[in-house]
């Protein structure tokens, strides 16, 4: 008795490699398709020479989009399904010839192109990544044999991808990346007071101090309202003017103009306050001082019948009215720092 076994045929993409695999093909129908461009777009033309070889011309009359210098290649599918350049050539824009070198059947790995398999093109101009459809003068042409020779007709480009440069792309950054294509987030922008370089945005009289930090004031030195964090000049008012003005306004209390500047250039122990005033200081001296060395010079003769307890009084009977008189001086002196304050104290800094 015979048996008679039928195999159905499932036509599909039977390389395990292609993105298209079908795993319940068993007969190759040429549809699979595969990932040609590796991550981040890009695709080396470096071949190896396994000694056997298939030359394929192209004419100088097809249309592309490649310019003079750009790169065009036949590849094939390796074992890890990536795929690898089997022969490349410069673009001339004349007549152009591709040696796709074979596989080396004396090594275990796949290196070129086995026989019978299809030419895949790629093609790189510029950034640019082409996938290339090619038409040959017959259908034989389009596939590896040793020591075989084909002739293009016709291209088809298929744009893939462009490489990729990540960086900076805005040009108002700070660091803007010209070479870049594809932005990658790190832009840095300047804020609203100083540059990418630190300067000023805004320096309306360039003298390196942002407006935004200006501070008008005067700046001479001599005035008697200087304002030494003054970046910008204003109105100056001179010492004579200001104690002009503080007579005007009713603050009189006898300083004189030599008695600020005797203030200004000894301390203001040496303003002259009024005679009266003076006989309180002379007085107060007179009781902190000579009474003080009176007392101590004769508390040393003998038999004066004055005791150390007596001298002691005295002291401190002298420093009390001492401090009483010179708290009364003080008194003084604030009156006159009260009415004509910032002239004075201006003068003593």
């Amino acid at each position: 008795m015979m048996v008679h076994v039928s195999t159905l045929i499932v036509n599909g993409c039977t390389d395990t490699n292609a993105e298209n695999y079908n795993p319940n093909a068993n007969t190759s129908d040429g549809s699979c398709e595969y990932d040609l461009i590796g991550a981040g777009c890009q695709v080396s033309f470096e071949t190896y020479n396994s000694g056997t070889n298939h030359t394929v011309m192209i004419p100088g009359s097809i249309t592309t989009p490649l310019l003079p210098g750009d790169q065009i290649g036949v590849f094939f599918i390796s074992d890890d399904g990536s795929a690898v350049c089997a022969g490349a050539s410069l673009w001339t824009g004349s007549n152009l010839q591709i040696v796709a070198f074979g596989d080396d059947t004396t090594t275990p790995e796949l290196d070129g192109l086995e026989v019978g398999s299809p030419f895949l093109f790629i093609a790189q101009s510029g950034d640019d990544i082409y996938v290339v459809n090619a038409s040959f003068q017959s259908p034989v042409m389009a596939n590896y044999a040793v020591n075989g020779l084909s002739f293009v007709t016709g291209f088809d480009f298929e744009l893939a991808c462009t490489v990729e440069y990540l960086g900076c792309i805005d040009p108002t950054a700070c660091n803007y990346d010209s070479t870049a294509n594809t932005n990658d987030g790190s832009c840095v922008y300047p804020d609203n007071i100083y540059d990418c370089e630190g300067g000023c945005v805004n320096d309306s009289d360039g003298d390196l101090v942002c407006d935004e930090f200006e501070v008008v004031g005067c700046q001479d030195e001599t005035a008697a309202n200087y304002d030494a964090s003054a970046t910008d000049s204003g109105d100056c008012i001179s010492w004579q003017d200001a104690y002009e003005s503080c007579l005007e306004s009713g603050g009189d209390d006898g300083i004189g103009q030599e008695d600020v500047d005797a203030a200004f250039e000894n301390g203001a122990a040496s303003v002259d306050i009024t005679s009266d005033n003076q006989a309180i200081a002379d007085e107060a001296y007179g009781w902190g001082y000579g009474d003080g060395y009176s007392a101590g010079v004769a508390s040393v003769i003998p038999e004066d019948g004055i005791s150390q307890a007596d001298l002691d009084a005295a002291v401190a009977v002298a420093q009390a009215n001492a401090a009483s008189q010179i708290a009364a001086l003080e008194a003084q002196i604030d009156n006159i720092l009260e009415n004509c304050g910032m002239m004075v104290s201006r003068k003593l800094m």
